[in-house]
């Protein structure tokens, strides 16, 4: 379960970097260099692609660490721990962050990553819990 974890977590970091250090090699994908509207949305991407990046090392991190306790046949608390992660940190942050806070689409995919970090962090360490690992305690 752990080397499955480090595993994962591991290599959604390594496909994190082109997203977080290198924007603009994935926005020079989709938008022409001439577009006359690039320079007033490319900061708003670049933030965006920052989110989605950490959005994918989470979302790694709460799928292995879900299935490593699927393994040790414990199910009932991690479904609690995801929908509380997913609907109340995740949906409920978003929508705070997005709406009342102003942060728009920034504040929804921040809400959706922290859910996702939130989750992760509380499947991990259930496994790490019910191991005996170190710092389960």
């Amino acid at each position: 379960g752990l080397i499955g974890i480090f595993i994962a977590v591991g290599i959604m970091g390594a496909l994190a970097v082109v997203p977080i250090f290198f924007p603009e090699w994935i926005i020079g994908i989709f938008l022409d260099a001439d577009d006359p509207v690039l320079p007033e949305i490319q900061s708003l991407i670049a933030t965006l692609l920052v989110i989605a990046a950490l959005f994918g090392i989470f979302d790694g991190l709460q799928a292995v660490a879900s299935r490593a306790l699927r393994g040790l046949r414990d199910t009932v608390i991690p479904l609690s721990l995801a929908a509380i992660g997913y609907w109340g940190v995740g949906i409920g942050g978003g929508v705070l962050l997005a709406f009342p806070l102003g942060w728009d689409e920034q504040g929804l995919w921040w809400g959706l990553a922290g859910g996702l970090m939130a989750t992760g962090i509380a499947l991990t360490s259930r496994f790490l819990l019910l191991t005996g690992r170190p710092g389960s305690s």
